[in-house]
């Protein structure tokens, strides 16, 4: 394991990483979408592939100011939702990134996708802000493009090949 810190990183990391961990991320049977609006790319893509999947469990709308997005109600904070959420998206500017993961401990959700721009791609604000991230748990970062939710496990099927992630974001 090498150093005192080394072996403390692994076995955090074993608590962090558990079949069921897993399984919320992988296969949530409920969503979140923060910084949802009718506007937004990514959450028109995360609508589209819950409903071409057959995913169905909750899909929730977060917004600051928005009443509702892609015709689901819409609550301003994540600590406003009835029950966590397994899976959360974060779609919000990177300036409000930290926030929403604030929020997110505050409502007891584990697990978040970052859908943000404004890191290192724009230069040393944004790389700053990139390595403030690093303390994070994570799976990857850097993700070439973001995986529709799996559908229950009844259901297998995958979203036609013409559904395709909106382009220029960085997951």
């Amino acid at each position: 394991m090498g150093t005192p810190d080394a072996a403390a990183n692994y076995l955090a990391s074993r608590e962090f990483v558990t079949p069921r961990r897993l399984g919320e991320f992988f296969a949530p049977k409920s969503i979140a979408m923060v910084g949802a609006s009718d506007n937004s790319g990514w959450g028109r893509f995360i609508v589209t592939s819950c409903q071409t999947t057959g995913f169905s469990g909750p899909l929730m709308a977060v917004h600051p100011r928005a009443k509702t997005a892609f015709g689901l109600p819409v609550v301003p904070s994540l600590r406003d939702l009835l029950e966590p959420a397994d899976l959360a998206f974060i779609l919000a500017p990177v300036q409000a990134v930290e926030g929403a993961l604030t929020d997110m401990g505050a409502a007891g959700i584990k697990n978040a996708v970052v859908l943000a721009s404004g890191y290192r791609e724009v230069g040393d604000d944004g790389r700053t802000l990139e390595n403030a991230r690093r303390r994070w748990k994570h799976v990857s970062t850097g993700w070439p493009g973001a995986r529709p939710p799996r559908p229950s496990r009844s259901s297998r099927s995958a979203p036609p090949a013409s559904t395709s992630a909106p382009t220029g974001a960085r997951c």
